[in-house]
């Protein structure tokens, strides 16, 4: 009986209308993107117009009422990245529009007009927007290409030569040199490496390390990504480089994500699976991710070997974290952590 109940409904979703087994992908597809810019048109908002050179009538869209929210058909089908550059965003125009004269008063007058759900939290809106947006209103902003005051009075550029702040005290350096265990040094270079920013610098440095790679991640998924530095990775150890590779254990083997560490094991790389879990009674796993090439230049942050945090271009909900570029002295902390764990 529950059987026939489940043919029932199969061919109840794939009958006449031809609707989904995935109910959010349901719904009246009538829209093409000449209709969503006539709306935006029609309600006056001048701030969002349509790219004439992305303009295609081969995709259709839904609108989803309850968040005011237009979805593609297919939505998994498509780059959400690439479909974002579809509309324009008019800065300026947009915060002429709610009378403020930067962007962050504009957006925080917008969204307090909107209704806001305190149980799916999310808001109301009141004018159209995309799917693909993430829940703004506009675009998302990839580069900040205007003055900084132009987005919030409070930003504005740094004047190192006016700045006085107790955290360049001496005694503080001293003291955080103390937890550390290491100390202030000079000759260093630092370089915040956002999302995908990170993967391909991870890229560079295994491609032209010549004598060492020490590379650490708390999880190595075989993704695309993962299988792409594990393949560096064997590549440079059949060349002579000295490569070594340390993951936790106990979360790689929950997730069933060994497929890599045994492709490098296999090829003679040298790969750690820490036992923290259990070796600090339940409260620790293996969380340090690090790459130290050649003892001279390293990266170190949060970002983790999958393709979530390796292939994130920030505004394509993937994960979104940075990573420190660095080359001085401080590698050889880096180092010193890296060879004692």
């Amino acid at each position: 009986m529950k059987l026939s109940w489940a043919i029932l409904f199969l061919v109840a979703c794939i009958g006449a209308n031809a609707q989904s087994i995935f109910i959010p992908e349901n719904g009246s597809y009538r829209f093409d993107l000449k209709d969503i810019a006539e709306e935006f048109s029609n309600q006056n908002i001048t701030y969002i117009t349509l790219d004439p050179t992305k303009l295609s009538d081969a995709v259709v869209y839904k609108l989803d009422s309850k968040r005011n929210e237009y979805q593609i058909k297919n939505w998994y089908q498509y780059d959400w990245y690439l479909m974002q550059d579809w509309f324009l965003f008019d800065l300026d125009s947009f915060v002429k529009s709610q009378k403020k004269t930067t962007f962050n008063d504009a957006k925080r007058k917008q969204y307090s007009a909107f209704a806001f759900d305190h149980k799916k939290f999310f808001h109301a809106k009141t004018v159209p927007a995309m799917k693909e947006w993430g829940g703004l209103t506009h675009p998302p902003i990839k580069k900040l290409d205007l003055p900084l005051e132009r987005y919030d009075a409070q930003f504005s550029p740094i004047d190192y030569a006016k700045i006085s702040s107790p955290y360049f005290s001496a005694s503080l350096q001293e003291e955080i040199d103390g937890a550390s265990k290491s100390e202030l040094t000079f000759g260093n270079k630092v370089l915040p490496l956002a999302d995908n920013e990170a993967y391909q610098k991870k890229k560079m440095l295994i491609e032209n390390a010549k004598e060492s790679i020490l590379f650490s991640s708390l999880v190595f998924v075989c993704d695309k990504s993962g299988r792409e530095i594990a393949d560096l990775l064997i590549k440079k150890h059949l060349e002579g480089v000295d490569v070594k590779v340390i993951t936790d254990a106990i979360i790689n083997k929950t997730l069933a994500n060994l497929d890599c560490t045994r492709l490098m094991r296999a090829a003679g790389i040298e790969v750690v699976l820490t036992k923290d879990f259990f070796q600090h009674k339940k409260r620790a796993i293996y969380h340090s991710k690090t790459l130290i090439t050649d003892f001279s230049e390293a990266i170190a942050g949060g970002q983790n070997m999958v393709d979530a945090d390796n292939l994130s271009r920030g505004t394509d909900f993937m994960n979104r974290d940075v990573d420190l570029y660095m080359k001085g002295p401080m590698v050889n902390d880096v180092s010193r952590q890296f060879i004692d764990n």
